[in-house]
């Protein structure tokens, strides 16, 4: 053995797992600090690799948060959501109001609102301004109308319902609008299954990025490897710098995900609102919250911790003591 590796030997010695608690945390907060300074004295590389985990872990949350939006949103417009029952004109007020009280004590309508002739012809005026021709044709051309809100704004549900509505006596024509409805549904279930197989593969992805981060770390240290299992290192101990390295690769990408993911939300929620507000729709988007952060942190680090493990432990053990 060379003077150098006796001196390293020697140092390593002096680390090595003690049975008090307090030379244990000592030693992991030694391991600690060192996986730090590594990082610092390669600030490119630690960057690059650090870069790379962040937006493997922004892709997945962003997509969780669209879809959490997009629920939302179809929350927000479920009263939209809305049939509208144009009646007979043998039907007369008595009756539409007794047809609406029926209505709304069904367990799958939500509310229902009646709307006369009368009051049809006076919102017509008022907003078309047409009022001029339609009092020179003498008779209300207008029916009147029930407006009906599902309590299940599920397409299958809201199609039952019109059906049985439709036969109804009372009622001429039906007019509701489920297309909207079926397409944010479907947009809404594309989003979650992208997102959970995005969130698999670059899963995958970060184990293999700190893995082979780990793996040149242990070819660059393979002399200082030896050393220490020459005076009783174990194979867990001379893991532990490595595991550290991988969590804080883990938690450092997570991190810059999450102030990624907030400046990505802040730049496009005044567009945003802007957009909803043209449609009269009084909904804010979502943003990322600590609960949020702290998941992504927890998911980024154990990755980290991870992908450092399968590539520290699988080159230890695999190598000649």
């Amino acid at each position: 053995m060379s003077a150098r590796d006796r001196k390293t030997a020697s140092e390593r010695s002096r680390t090595l797992p003690q049975h008090s608690g307090g030379g244990l945390l000592s030693a992991h907060l030694e391991v600690l600090g060192d996986s730090l300074r590594r990082f610092a004295a390669a600030p490119l590389s630690s960057a690059m690799t650090i870069f790379v985990i962040a937006i493997a872990l922004l892709l997945p949350a962003l997509l969780g948060l669209v879809a959490d939006n997009l629920a939302g949103l179809g929350g927000n417009f479920q009263d939209s959501a809305r049939i509208t029952l144009f009646l007979t004109g043998q039907t007369d007020d008595g009756e539409a109001v007794a047809l609406s009280e029926d209505l709304r004590s069904a367990a799958d309508v939500a509310s229902v609102s009646y709307t006369s002739r009368s009051q049809a012809l006076a919102e017509f005026q008022a907003g078309s301004g047409l009022g001029g021709i339609v009092t020179e044709l003498g008779d209300n051309p207008l029916p009147a109308s029930l407006s009906v809100t599902p309590s299940n704004r599920e397409p299958d549900a809201v199609q039952a319902l019109v059906t049985r509505l439709q036969a109804l006596p009372q009622v001429e024509s039906v007019l509701v609008d489920l297309l909207w409805i079926q397409r944010l549904d479907a947009m809404q279930a594309v989003v979650n299954q992208l997102g959970r197989i995005l969130a698999l593969v670059l899963g995958l992805a970060v184990l293999f990025i700190v893995g082979n981060s780990i793996r040149t770390g242990i070819e660059q240290r393979q002399r200082e490897i030896e050393v220490v299992r020459l005076v009783g290192g174990t194979a867990g101990y001379i893991a532990r710098p490595f595991l550290y390295s991988g969590l804080l690769l883990g938690l450092f990408g997570a991190t810059l995900a999450c102030l990624l993911l907030m400046a990505l939300q802040l730049a496009v929620s005044g567009p945003i609102d802007n957009l909803l507000s043209l449609y009269g729709a009084e909904f804010r988007i979502r943003f990322f919250t600590a609960v949020d952060a702290l998941s992504l942190l927890a998911i980024g680090s154990l990755l980290g911790w991870s992908g450092a493990a399968i590539s520290s432990l699988t080159r230890i053990y695999a190598s000649p003591p």
